[in-house]
């Protein structure tokens, strides 16, 4: 079985360049498309990206009762939110409360690295 993988690799040693510059063209889209939605994520979030990890190390680095967290200005952990309901007289009313916003909690974590 040797002899048979070592024989058909030496005809055929120079036969699949074609699909070889298609893999590595592909690659080279790839590559593409990472470095534009890294572009177009720190686009999305006001310039704010490329420099958030660095942020936020110097963040903790500071003393507690002076500094100003960056996280809070990407990811809002809290939103004001206003909610209709139908009354005791069937009219709407409003109501504001604070919504907890969870997946901001999370991406925060993953934007940092």
């Amino acid at each position: 079985r040797k002899n048979m993988l070592v024989y058909y690799f030496s005809q055929n040693l120079h036969n699949h360049n074609f699909y070889a510059f298609r893999f590595f063209a592909c690659e080279l889209l790839n590559f593409i498309n990472v470095v534009g939605q890294i572009y177009f994520t720190d686009r999305f979030l006001g310039y704010e990206f490329t420099t958030y990890g660095t942020r936020v190390i110097q963040f903790s680095e500071q003393e507690l009762g002076s500094r100003h967290d960056p996280m809070d200005e990407v990811f809002p952990k809290v939103a004001k939110c206003t909610f209709h309901k139908y009354g005791a007289s069937g009219s709407i009313e409003r109501h504001d409360g604070l919504c907890v916003l969870p997946l901001n909690i999370f991406n925060e974590k993953i934007y940092i690295f």
